[in-house]
C-alpha cells in the first residue's frame, strides 16, 4: 500500500523534467525519509523520524530498530567487522524483530517488547534453537541499571538505555 499511493504521487514527476523511474523515486524518498524496511519478504517499513508515532508499540519498535541499525552500521563502517541486522520468523508464526550477527554469527537478538514484563515465548525459543549467545527483550518500565548486559547468557528483560549504552 505504502509504495502504491508514493508511486501514483510520483508518477508525474518521474515523466516530467527529471529522468528517474518511478522505482528510484519511491526507493529514494523511502530511504532519505521514511527509514528502512526489515525484509523484502515481509516488508515492515521502519521510519527514521519514529516520534512522529502515535501508538506507544510502534514508536518504541521503531526508536529501537533505528538505533540498533544506527549502531550496527558505525561498527561495520568502522572496521571492526561485518554486522548486520535481520528480522527472524518461522512458519509457526514465532519471530524476534532484530537478530544482529557479527562477521556472519549470530551475535544476539533484541525483542522490542516495551511494556511488557514477561519474556517473549519466541525469543526464548529461537535463543535456544539458533544458539545465539545473547538475546534481549528491550523494556522501557524497567529500571535502567548501569551493567554489562552482554554478561549474561540467557534471555533477559533490559531497559532500552541499558542495552543501547552498550560499549560491547
Amino acid at each position: 500500500m505504502f509504495k502504491v499511493q508514493l508511486s501514483k504521487s510520483f508518477s508525474r514527476a518521474a515523466q516530467g523534467l527529471i529522468s528517474l523511474s518511478v522505482a528510484a523515486i519511491v526507493s529514494w524518498v523511502a530511504i532519505l525519509y521514511v527509514g528502512f524496511t526489515r525484509c523484502p519478504s515481509d516488508p515492515k517499513v521502519y521510519l527514521w523520524d519514529w516520534s512522529s508515532l502515535e501508538d506507544k508499540g510502534s514508536r518504541a519498535e521503531n526508536f529501537i530498530a533505528s538505533h540498533l541499525l544506527k549502531a550496527v552500521n558505525w561498527r561495520a563502517d568502522n572496521g571492526f567487522g561485518d554486522y548486520r541486522l535481520y528480522f527472524l520468523n518461522d512458519k509457526d508464526k514465532r519471530e524476534v524483530d532484530f537478530p544482529v550477527t557479527r562477521n556472519d554469527t549470530p551475535w544476539f537478538m533484541v525483542e522490542a517488547k516495551p511494556g511488557q514484563s514477561s519474556l517473549s515465548k519466541s525469543l526464548k525459543y529461537f535463543h535456544e534453537k539458533i544458539e545465539v549467545p545473547h538475546a534481549f527483550q528491550e523494556s522501557f518500565t524497567v529500571d535502567y541499571v548501569n551493567a554489562d548486559c552482554f554478561a549474561k547468557s540467557r534471555p533477559t528483560i533490559v531497559q532500552v538505555k541499558t542495552l543501547l549504552s552498550q560499549p560491547a
